[in-house]
């Protein structure tokens, strides 16, 4: 079965070059509009644009249901399907808003609780990051050659941890503490995890909460990449949960990093 998931990747990373383009258009033009959802996050035409493509191409192409964080809706436990697509529209909405470039479109496959697929793609760098269980990670730049990409281990350089543009000072404080001499660096978006499975980072912590649209693809991808991404009881992050929530997670390329950072 995990063979048929991966004879989806074409189709499904041409839906994700699609989905960039039409948000591209927004971010040029700069003519959207811009709401609050309920919890206060922003969400814009752009992502609104990108979420009806995304859904409607993948229902159209594929057997299995969509959930998209503009649209989150699964079952209840007992009837949740045992495969659907778990979709970020537009990921990093708020460095779309700042102009940063720092955002991008990512799709999952979710089946028994896990991503089999990931796709994570970001328009303004046209780099185009996919993985799919049992058959590596991958990265495009443009129209370069397709390269497949590898997490390094914890002894080949020094220890470089990559954070929300978002987090607090006293958050990275604590990071130093654990990890004497590491160095810092902050981005946006799921692009995080996308360093680390490239092998250019080491480490991604988040404490806070986040949707599970936020790290379906990218988990696939690092995992892939001979990564992992676990919780802060260390285990596997796993999806279908009915508040669609992680409760804080850590991503690292070599997880000889976790006993450091899980004692408290």
């Amino acid at each position: 079965m995990i063979e048929d998931f991966y004879t989806c990747l074409p189709q499904v990373i041409a839906i994700a070059r699609a989905a960039g383009k039409l948000i591209m258009e927004f971010y040029q033009g700069k003519n959207f509009t811009v709401r609050l959802k309920p919890d206060q996050s922003p969400v814009t035409d752009a992502d609104l644009a990108a979420h009806y493509y995304i859904n409607d191409e993948l229902l159209r192409l594929f057997p299995w249901p969509v959930v998209s964080e503009e649209s989150a809706l699964l079952p209840p436990a007992e009837e949740q399907p045992c495969t659907y697509w778990l979709v970020d529209p537009l990921d990093g909405t708020r460095e779309f808003l700042e102009a940063t470039g720092q955002f991008s479109v990512n799709i999952a496959l979710i089946h028994q609780g896990f991503p089999v697929l990931g796709i994570i793609y970001a328009p303004i760098f046209q780099q185009l990051y996919y993985a799919s269980q049992g058959h590596g990670a991958f990265l495009q730049l443009g129209e370069a050659p397709v390269e497949a990409i590898y997490c390094r281990s914890v002894d080949s350089q020094e220890v470089l941890v990559i954070a929300s543009n978002r987090t607090a000072p006293e958050v990275l404080a604590r990071y130093r503490v654990k990890l004497p001499g590491c160095i810092i660096m902050t981005f946006g978006s799921s692009l995080k995890f996308c360093f680390i499975a490239q092998g250019k980072a080491d480490l991604y912590i988040r404490r806070g909460p986040t949707g599970e649209w936020d790290t379906a693809a990218a988990q696939c991808l690092v995992e892939e990449a001979g990564g992992t991404v676990v919780d802060w009881q260390s285990r596997r992050l796993v999806y279908g949960k009915s508040n669609f929530r992680n409760e804080g997670f850590i991503a690292c390329g070599d997880s000889a990093y976790l006993q450091a950072l899980t004692v408290p």
